[in-house]
């Protein structure tokens, strides 16, 4: 649950660490240093202020379907989630994140916020 709403900070730190990994793995830190410079230049143009309010939305909506899914609201909780998750996709501060990460080749396609995968499970049942 925590991956699917703490976004903004979180799963794009998380998922640029490890991509940053394989890509050190790969072609070496010299492309990897500027694919990361390409990531934080595009990232330095994404208004902070619209970044930090996601932020609390994700939070906001993340503990509003703890709450559903502890008492028991299952339904309703899923609901919430999908319904967040089309919000999310059409936000243009997230259209903005998901093409900065572009030069990482791509890794956050299919990242949980841009794409809820309802077959991997029910949002009550995720970690």
């Amino acid at each position: 649950m925590k991956g699917l709403f703490s976004f903004v900070a979180h799963v794009f730190l998380f998922c640029l660490a490890l991509s940053v990994q394989a890509e050190d793995m790969e072609n070496g830190m010299q492309g990897m240093m500027r694919k990361l410079m390409e990531v934080e230049k595009c990232m330095a143009n994404i208004d902070q202020a619209k970044f930090k309010d996601l932020e609390k939305r994700s939070e906001e909506v993340e503990k509003n379907i703890d709450t559903l899914c502890n008492g028991g609201k299952r339904d309703e909780a899923e609901k919430l989630a999908d319904k967040f998750s089309k919000e999310m996709q059409g936000d243009d501060t997230v259209k903005k994140v998901v093409a900065c990460a572009k030069p990482m080749d791509g890794m956050l396609n299919g990242a949980p916020f841009v794409e809820r995968d309802k077959e991997a499970g029910h949002v009550c049942d995720e970690p």
